[in-house]
């Protein structure tokens, strides 16, 4: 997977999805259009640019990627914070399960003002709402590695130059930023 810094400061959805469909080879879309943030920003995938977020409801990041996959695998997994709930456990066979087999995950988190863990370089003191790429594993599912689009994004805030393109957090400290809202596996 080839990380890819969003193109503007709300991209980080589209950013996402160009990572994982990128990483698994495709670069034309259903309809013929050629790969891009823009297109997937759009109101055929991701709505991103009519709402001016990725949303995290079930209707958007989980049929974007089946629609430029041509497959029906991708589905979520609600977080607690949505009405669902799953445990460390649960997220590392799903994570292991899905990479082992070629399919990267999408992950929406959420990073809670001066609390909780936090994806590296990313400050304490601000709330964050971002859409990651999950991309590997390592120590059996032990850690899991993700691809930021936020890096090399300077002009958006100043605390980006601290954020690396790949990153290796613990699979429970993952969890814990995923339960607030969703993965799609």
């Amino acid at each position: 997977m080839s990380q890819q810094s969003q193109v503007n400061y709300h991209y980080c959805g589209p950013a996402a999805a160009e990572e994982i469909v990128r990483g698994l080879g495709w670069t034309t879309g259903p309809s013929g259009e050629s790969l891009s943030q823009r297109v997937l920003a759009g109101n055929n995938y991701l709505k991103t640019d009519a709402n001016v977020s990725t949303s995290w409801n079930l209707s958007v990041m989980g049929p974007t990627l089946n629609a430029w996959t041509c497959s029906s695998f991708y589905v979520p997994v609600n977080g607690s914070g949505v009405g669902g709930g799953f445990n460390a456990s649960t997220f590392t066979y799903d994570l292991t399960t899905d990479i082992d087999n070629g399919w990267p995950l999408a992950g929406n988190i959420v990073e809670y003002a001066n609390s909780g863990p936090r994806l590296i370089g990313h400050p304490q003191s601000t709330t964050i709402y971002h859409w990651i790429a999950i991309r590997g594993y390592t120590n059996y599912g032990a850690n899991t590695c993700c691809a930021d689009s936020i890096s090399g994004d300077s002009w958006i805030w100043s605390w980006i130059v601290n954020v690396p393109p790949y990153s290796t957090i613990s699979s429970s400290d993952m969890t814990t930023l995923l339960n607030s809202r969703r993965y799609i596996w």
